[in-house]
C-alpha cells in the first residue's frame, strides 16, 4: 500500500473515531457530522465509511446498537473504551507526525514571501 494511502486512510479512521467519541451516531449522521464540520471541503463516500466502521468493528473498538425512528430501524454505533485508547494512540502517533514536519517544512508565514 502506498503511504499516501495509508496517510488517507489512517487520516479517515481518526476523523471517524473523533466524531464517534463525542458520542454515539448512526452512519449518515458520522458522514453529515464529518462535512459539517470541515466546511463541507471533506467528506467520506458510504462505501468509505462503512468500510471504516466494519474494521473498527471487527476489531472490538465499536459495537452497534440500533433503534427504530419514524418506522425505519437506525444501526447506531457506539465507541467502546478499547476504541477510545486506541483513538488516543492514534491522536499521539497523528501529532508526534505533525510535531516533526512542523520541524521539516518552512513555517506558512514564508510561503508569502517571493
Amino acid at each position: 500500500m502506498a503511504n499516501k494511502e495509508l496517510f488517507t486512510r489512517s487520516a479517515t479512521e481518526m476523523i471517524v473515531l473523533t466524531v464517534l467519541a463525542e458520542q454515539d451516531m448512526y452512519a449518515y449522521q458520522i458522514g453529515q457530522e464529518i462535512k459539517q464540520r470541515s466546511h463541507g471541503l471533506f467528506s467520506l463516500s458510504d462505501g468509505v465509511l462503512y468500510s471504516i466502521l466494519y474494521k473498527l468493528a471487527k476489531a472490538g473498538y465499536v459495537t452497534e446498537w440500533t433503534e427504530e425512528s419514524n418506522r425505519r430501524i437506525r444501526v447506531y454505533y457506539h465507541l467502546e473504551p478499547s476504541g477510545h485508547e486506541h483513538y488516543r494512540n492514534c491522536l499521539k502517533e497523528f501529532y508526534r507526525a505533525f510535531s516533526c514536519l512542523s520541524e521539516i517544512l518552512p513555517p506558512e508565514e514564508s510561503m508569502n514571501e517571493p
